[in-house]
């Protein structure tokens, strides 16, 4: 049912942006930077949640921009992406949890021009397909001992409660993203991004959703 919906909504991006590309101009470039991303903790559970802390990753990634007048453009691209957070419950510390993903975003982006520069401001939804990580943790029950296993992806939650199941992770997860920054002479760009994430992280009944903060530069060609 996620990969049919996942799949409705990019045709639906596309198809509108391959009418718009042929009365606009269109230019490329790649980016990349940091992130600073964590979990949110669930607001009602039955049981002791996951305590979350920032995690820094990296991102990078090829852009496109569709202008649509001077002051308006469309960004989309394909991002390679980690997120994920730093865990402790009753039965792990010190978690590491390092999911990476192939995301799809699309931001409405506002400049305007500042002299030798423009800043611009946007926002817009995303998409991300979990492509793998590491999750390391170190289990209480077993004297402190570190594990560093393979995120886990997968739909349904652990068939039991036990050290590193903060390593579990839907595949397909969806939300928003608003940025800011400035670009200099039409091919360097500084950004500052905040994603927020709309689906359940993992695969769990509390809710757990994806927040990020990163900062980039990106490279028009």
């Amino acid at each position: 049912m996620q990969q049919r919906l996942i799949l409705t909504i990019v045709i639906l991006l596309i198809f509108p942006l391959s009418g718009i590309t042929q009365n606009t101009s269109t230019r490329f470039g790649i980016k990349g930077g940091i992130n600073y991303s964590k979990l949110s903790a669930p607001k009602t559970t039955a049981t002791a949640p996951d305590q979350h802390h920032w995690l820094m990753s990296y991102h990078m990634g090829i852009i496109v921009d569709i202008a649509m007048n001077e002051q308006a453009f469309l960004r989309m691209g394909l991002d390679w992406q980690g997120k994920g957070t730093k865990y402790e419950n009753l039965l792990t510390k010190n978690g590491r949890a390092a999911p990476m993903y192939f995301e799809l975003p699309l931001n409405f982006m506002l400049k305007k021009n500042a002299g030798r520069s423009d800043l611009y401001i946007g926002l817009g939804p995303y998409i991300s397909y979990g492509i793998g990580g590491k999750n390391r943790y170190a289990a209480l029950v077993a004297n402190g001992t570190v594990f560093s296993e393979k995120i886990t992806w997968n739909d349904h939650p652990p068939v039991a409660v036990q050290p590193g199941n903060g390593g579990y992770f839907r595949r397909f997860s969806w939300g928003a993203n608003a940025v800011c920054g400035i670009e200099f002479s039409g091919k360097i760009a500084l950004n500052l991004q905040y994603g927020y994430g709309l689906s359940n992280a993992r695969p769990l009944a509390d809710n757990y959703y994806q927040r990020e903060l990163s900062a980039g530069i990106a490279l028009f060609l």
